[in-house]
């Protein structure tokens, strides 16, 4: 569920599950679940965790990773602070987050050999759930990007067999989906896992142009296609809670809420934002080198929120722990028991 991304389209899926067998202060307004993700190797996302560990439904920690065409499934050395993990009792559910990023690259190819094969997909599930037993969890989210198109439908299998061999013991599968690529059938990931969480984010992505990360007309649009394709206590609609900092050349660099505050003060640049819910930005000259920084703060997420539960659907998530606006947590709850 990582923020950096590019576009890729990919094939429908109808059938596949045959053959797989403006703002102002509001009181906080629970969510059906909220999700938080969680990258145990920051140490600021280590203290949110410390801090708002009552207020999380369901963590979603980046341990397990499938390394290659060879299947392995390596869960990472990095699992937070001790006073942080004593935290996850105080968390309802644990649903590690498995992806297929090695060292920073989507092995998406990799996978795509892997879910083509069912004894390999029966040997990862094996091995997943070897791995999440150990680690007290309560099931998984899949977060598999840069799939080739001829990988969809075998991507759909893989979440139904998940589903079926976990019903046992009463696992959640989950599965990531970008937004704004029509060529995800909702309907069918729907239907193959328990939660759909929609990345409703990234309209304008670290490899990209510079500009909003979800600006409100793009998020009301796909987070609607999203809830008329996908039941309302299935779909989780993703977050951002980050910004980017783009150079007049390059790759953006992803920056925390705080330092794109800390940076604009510093620098003496002016924060502008569009409309009241709409993504504040700024820039800034480095060296004679110009930046467009753009974020979501607190205040947009609250919007998107009110949007998401206008539709029906209140299962909120946000990427992640650590980068987020501060502000967020005074509205952003779990269901009271």
């Amino acid at each position: 569920m990582r923020s950096v991304k590019k576009r890729y389209s990919m094939k429908s899926l109808t059938g596949a599950l045959v053959s797989a067998g403006a703002i102002t202060a509001i009181p906080p307004v629970a969510s059906a679940a909220t999700i938080a993700f969680y990258a145990p190797w920051d140490a600021q996302a280590d203290s949110a965790l410390q801090r708002h560990a009552d207020q999380i439904d369901i963590l979603a920690p980046a341990w397990i990773t499938v390394t290659g065409s060879n299947d392995r499934v390596r869960m990472t050395d990095a699992t937070g602070s001790p006073a942080s993990l004593g935290k996850l009792q105080r968390v309802r559910t644990v649903l590690p987050l498995v992806q297929n990023d090695v060292e920073g690259v989507w092995r998406g190819a990799d996978s795509a050999v892997m879910l083509a094969s069912p004894a390999r997909r029966k040997i990862l599930l094996g091995a997943l759930e070897a791995d999440i037993v150990a680690r007290k969890g309560s099931g998984m989210i899949f977060d598999l990007e840069e799939l080739p198109s001829s990988a969809q439908t075998d991507y759909v299998r893989l979440l139904a067999e998940a589903r079926a061999r976990f019903a046992a013991r009463h696992w959640k599968i989950g599965v990531c989906i970008p937004a704004d690529s029509p060529e995800w059938n909702l309907a069918v990931y729907g239907q193959a896992a328990d939660l759909v969480i929609l990345m409703a984010y990234d309209e304008h992505w670290q490899t990209g142009a510079p500009g909003p990360i979800a600006s409100p007309a793009w998020f009301s649009t796909t987070v609607k296609q999203a809830a008329a394709a996908v039941s309302a206590d299935r779909l989780v609609i993703g977050l951002a809670s980050y910004g980017y900092d783009w150079p007049a050349h390059g790759a953006a660099k992803p920056i925390s809420i705080s330092a794109a505050r800390a940076l604009a003060q510093r620098t003496g640049a002016t924060m502008m934002r569009d409309a009241p819910e709409a993504q504040p930005h700024f820039t800034y000259a480095v060296k004679g080198v110009p930046h467009q920084v753009w974020f979501v703060d607190g205040q947009s997420n609250r919007a998107e929120a009110g949007l998401a539960r206008s539709l029906g659907v209140k299962n909120l998530g946000f990427w992640r722990l650590g980068t987020e606006d501060p502000a967020l947590w005074d509205w952003f709850a779990r269901t009271p028991q």
